[in-house]
């Protein structure tokens, strides 16, 4: 189905657009319209309608722009100026390709994609992962380091060889300076 299908099945275009209006507060100028109804996890408004029978919930920028644009061009995204994904202020937003979305996502930081102990899923922290890192050159074995950590040890593997939890330039040349001094002291006894 069309975007503008989508509109159409939902009835009274103007009654529908009365209803999308009214839960979006319109700024003066050239502020944000922040939408007032349900988001998503990450801020976009969302808005329920009913089309082909189903209930199918629409983003509300999408609809900000369908109403005052028209149809979104196939295989396009309609993406924002101002960067707050609550905005439904036409004038704030445009319309690029997913590569030219991802691009923008990346040129104002908003990758979501944490990295390290910013990511809430981490099971391990920085400073874990230098225990690990060192626990193994000073040769312990990955699966003693993976049974420690409570991680398998194929996670251990991908730590140890820098596949994962790669650190800053900083954290890098702390590291290789540790390891070429651990390196000239000779092995443990």
């Amino acid at each position: 189905m069309t975007d503008m299908a989508i509109l159409d099945d939902a009835g009274n275009r103007r009654a529908f657009a009365d209803r999308f209006w009214s839960k979006v507060e319109r700024a003066s100028g050239a502020d944000c319209w922040q939408w007032l109804g349900s988001t998503n996890g990450v801020g976009y408004g969302k808005l329920w309608i009913k089309s082909n029978g189903q209930n199918i919930f629409v983003q509300a920028h999408r609809l900000a722009w369908m109403l005052c644009r028209g149809s979104i061009p196939d295989g396009l995204c309609v993406l924002h100026h101002c960067d707050n994904p609550g905005c439904c202020n036409p004038a704030h937003l445009f319309v690029d390709t997913l590569k030219g979305n991802t691009k923008d996502m990346m040129d104002k930081g908003r990758n979501r994609n944490p990295k390290g102990e910013e990511n809430g899923q981490a099971k391990l922290t920085w400073s874990q992962v230098c225990l690990i890192r060192l626990g193994c050159f000073v040769g312990g074995t990955q699966g003693a380091m993976a049974k420690r950590y409570g991680v398998s040890s194929g996670r251990i593997s991908e730590i140890v060889h820098g596949k994962i939890w790669r650190e800053t330039p900083d954290q890098q040349q702390f590291l290789a300076a540790m390891y070429a001094s651990l390196e000239q002291e000779g092995p443990l006894k």
